[in-house]
């Protein structure tokens, strides 16, 4: 018998006395996904039995509802067609497959952002950053394909992002060397006539011999192309421009420095 896994996990809450309501999961059995909202124990998700939160289905609620069925995730509404010319990758361990979040998919915009975000930054990799290397931009290995569709964007496994390093109070950690390298794949972005327009220390990762890697390409856009609500710096770290600018990206690595200099600022 297949078993069943989980991938994704999100507690929802009430906006205004933010009391648990419920959580929604997605997993998978075989090939397929699945999502499904359920009233459980969420502390873990590697712990959750989804077979005993199957058989908790109730009768008169469609699937996909709360206390309904699971859903069977639609992989032609969230993922797009592969182009036959992009690279297809090997899903080795020393290689990161990074998958679209399915927590929205029974929002049909969400469904539709998703399969043409994920189709536009596969697209930045294959024609824009593969051909275009830099040491310290992620490397690009190739696409996830399932049955001709993108299911994900392989690239480089790092070992810990930028707040994980700097929390390590063991080994001193080389601000300046973090900001110049960061500084030089932006210089390298921008001369290729794209921003960033996301740089935060999520969006950096740092190897085992401390080099700063800039990851996480799905706001970038050309620049001067409009930024979307669901595109951009994330909350506390850009300037509120509402088009793909240097001058973001100038800023978001400023707040990098900082918070690497200010053991008490938060990202959020």
């Amino acid at each position: 018998m297949t078993r069943s896994l989980v991938i994704a996990l999100s507690d929802v809450h009430d906006e205004k006395t933010e009391a648990y309501q419920h959580s929604i999961i997605i997993f998978t059995r075989g090939t397929e996904r699945f999502y499904m909202r359920r009233s459980c124990d969420s502390s873990n998700m590697f712990k959750i039995d989804v077979d005993e939160l199957k058989a908790a289905a109730k009768e008169g609620h469609a699937a996909g509802e709360l206390h309904g069925k699971e859903l069977l995730i639609d992989p032609a509404q969230v993922f797009p067609e592969c182009d036959p010319d992009y690279r297809r990758a090997e899903l080795v361990p020393d290689v990161f497959c990074k998958n679209p979040c399915l927590l929205d998919y029974t929002d049909r915009n969400a469904r539709k952002n998703i399969r043409n975000y994920l189709a536009a930054e596969a697209w930045l990799y294959e024609k824009v950053l593969g051909p275009n290397p830099h040491e310290s931009i992620v490397t690009y290995h190739g696409c996830s394909v399932e049955d001709g569709r993108i299911a994900g964007i392989c690239l480089d496994r790092l070992d810990q992002n930028l707040c994980s390093r700097r929390d390590n109070k063991e080994e001193r950690l080389d601000v300046a060397k973090v900001v110049r390298e960061v500084g030089e794949a932006l210089a390298h972005l921008h001369r290729l006539g794209y921003c960033h327009n996301d740089v935060n220390p999520q969006n950096i990762m740092v190897t085992k011999d401390d080099k700063a890697v800039l990851i996480d390409f799905d706001s970038c856009l050309r620049i001067g192309e409009p930024l979307t609500k669901a595109k951009g710096t994330m909350a506390g770290w850009g300037l509120g421009l509402t088009t793909s600018s240097v001058e973001t990206d100038n800023h978001g690595l400023a707040r990098v420095e900082k918070y690497l200099m200010d053991p008490s600022m938060s990202v959020v």
